[in-house]
């Protein structure tokens, strides 16, 4: 069950958006008749479950870089960096790092620095400029304390674009040196599955801003780029696992006429990515998806078993893949806790909510469930199972003008098409759980 369509303008699939297909299953097999049910015995005793990420622990931000080059060009560049420290800042001891999805909602705003700090509630920010001319980059950095507004490190590089690595590794020990001074952190160290070669490392981020334009063949050429990545250093295996994400993706961006064996070329691209680099979070979650999404459950609790709390405790992604997966394998309970912690990392991420908000409410938490789904659908009024989940959330309190108001936002978003009529037919036999139940049977 695909939970609809794909749409004509090829909505994006990644990891943050793929919960929609595998929850669009649970709603539509599940979530509707039980509600009912639930709502008929009364069934809402809260399970409480504590947030694991302990506010001692420092939280930092990695905005966006900006590209300083007079027509905009370099974006890709400024993009790929600050990606770049975002990981290696999420692999330090003692430290947790905000998601690339939370942080990049600041990538064209203003710099507010009082206004990120209660929206992502950081203790540090990391901000930077690039800018590339021929064959130097010139790359500004500054490490801001969010509270106080003052700067405790920056530094400006300009060297050629052959030491960018050197560079990269320059700032995340500078940054890491800068709060070990005040919070006594671990050493960083350096990514497992990365590359020495710049042309390789070049187009893999340039493939990422290609595959933004999300057309047919924007997407072919941003396999083509990483594939001759990966040719020239077939031990990237950041290289191999973009690859095998893009692989993953393709059904939904590409037109039929291409329609290669995309599973066949997943799984070669994501078991080297895996050989060379077995510990890389992004990795994991794939493979993790790719047995939810199968329902290939034997295999799945075995990858979840085989996870130590030290891979999972701070990498935003895979957080979000283990959490989805465990609701898709009935574990919610399990999920709450993974999935409250992706609440910390990603605080404006509609997607990470909107799970959450569903584990809540499959798990009886009706209050909390509603309260999620509210918030979710602030981020996010597009997000079509937000609305319906709210309204299934709001029908658990009984209030009528509560049950109105979510059935009237579901339908300003746009009913799911493989549930199309469910809301109306929600309304309508609000107060007959038996019609409702032969309604869901026919």
């Amino acid at each position: 069950v695909e939970g609809g369509p794909i749409p004509e303008h090829h909505q994006r699939e990644s990891s943050w958006h793929s919960w929609q297909k595998g929850l669009a299953v649970l709603l539509t097999l599940t979530i509707v008749a039980w509600a009912i049910d639930s709502i008929r015995q009364g069934n809402n005793e809260p399970v409480v479950v504590a947030v694991p990420v302990s506010s001692e622990v420092p939280l930092v931000v990695v905005l966006p870089f900006r590209d300083l080059s007079p027509d905009g060009s370099q974006a890709w560049l400024s993009n790929g960096l600050s990606a770049e420290m975002t990981s290696r800042l999420v692999g330090m001891e003692g430290l947790y790092v905000i998601g690339r999805q939370s942080a990049d909602q600041f990538r064209d705003a203003e710099r507010n620095l009082e206004e990120i700090r209660q929206q992502l509630g950081v203790d540090y920010v990391l901000d930077g400029t690039t800018q590339l001319n021929s064959d130097r980059v010139r790359i500004s950095i500054d490490l801001i304390e969010a509270t106080s507004g003052i700067s405790i490190w920056a530094e400006t590089f300009d060297q050629s674009v052959d030491d960018i690595f050197d560079v990269q590794a320059e700032i995340a020990v500078s940054v890491a040196t800068a709060l070990n001074i005040k919070l006594n952190l671990g050493y960083p160290g350096r990514i497992s599955g990365g590359t020495d070669n710049v042309e390789a490392y070049m187009l893999v981020i340039k493939a990422w801003d290609i595959y933004e334009d999300e057309g047919s063949e924007s997407y072919i050429r941003a396999i083509d780029m990483i594939q001759h990545a990966v040719h020239l250093d077939p031990d990237y295996a950041h290289g191999w696992r973009a690859l095998a994400q893009l692989y993953h993706m393709a059904p939904s961006f590409t037109s039929n006429e291409l329609n290669p064996d995309w599973e066949t070329l997943w799984q070669d691209a994501i078991q080297t990515a895996q050989a060379r680099a077995p510990n890389d979070p992004e990795v994991i979650g794939q493979i993790v998806q790719h047995q939810a999404k199968y329902g290939q459950w034997i295999e799945l609790t075995e990858t979840l078993s085989s996870l130590s709390e030290q891979q999972i405790k701070s990498d935003a992604n895979l957080l979000f893949s283990l959490g989805l997966a465990m609701v898709h394998t009935g574990r919610v309970s399990e999920s709450i806790e993974l999935l409250e912690r992706v609440h910390v990392l990603e605080p404006l991420a509609s997607q990470a909510t909107g799970v959450l908000s569903y584990a809540y409410l499959f798990n009886g938490q009706f209050e909390r469930a509603l309260k999620e789904f509210e918030r979710g659908y602030e981020l996010d009024r597009n997000q079509r199972l937000i609305a319906l989940g709210g309204l299934t959330a709001a029908m658990a309190t009984r209030d009528p003008a509560l049950i109105r108001t979510w059935h009237q936002l579901v339908l300003d978003a746009g009913e799911l098409p493989s549930l199309d009529g469910l809301a109306p037919a929600m309304v309508e036999r609000l107060d007959d759980p038996a019609a409702a139940l032969e309604w869901l049977r026919e």
